[in-house]
């Protein structure tokens, strides 16, 4: 019953994950931290939730026009940085090929950066202390 509860919650959530991009991110936050699909039995234990809910949200945030769209903000290049800090660092470690074991990590950079570009909304979102983004219509 726990299976078909969060197949329910997550299939019905990802049409609004296309839509609103916002609300994709705070959905795929929340099933990283609370990670409900271990606390299932059958079929959604291994089920991949988090790309699940990335897809709509990426293709949603290329098709969304409430984001303003500069790639070159300063968080998106400080995550670049990062992201060629860890392919330098696991090339020389490892001496395999670059992305042999490093596509986990470039897709969490990925998702990261699309945090920093979802957290830009038109209509004046501030950003808290610390990089928490402030939601938007927060007063």
């Amino acid at each position: 019953m726990r299976d078909l509860a969060l197949m329910v919650l997550i299939v019905g959530s990802l049409p609004v994950c296309f839509f609103q991009p916002y609300y994709g991110v705070l959905l795929w936050i929340w099933i990283a931290y609370f990670n409900p699909h271990r606390f299932t039995f059958n079929y959604m234990y291994d089920f991949p939730i988090a790309a699940a809910i990335a897809v709509p949200t990426l293709a949603g945030l290329i098709f969304t026009r409430k984001i303003n769209r500069p790639l070159l903000v300063r968080e998106n290049v400080w995550l670049l940085v990062l992201w060629g800090w860890f392919c330098l660092v696991y090339f020389n470690a490892t001496r395999e090929p670059l992305f042999a074991g490093h596509i986990d990590e470039s897709k969490l950079e990925l998702c990261r950066s699309c945090v920093c570009g979802i957290g830009r909304v038109i209509g004046g979102s501030r950003q808290f202390p610390g990089g928490l983004i402030e939601p938007p219509g927060f007063k």
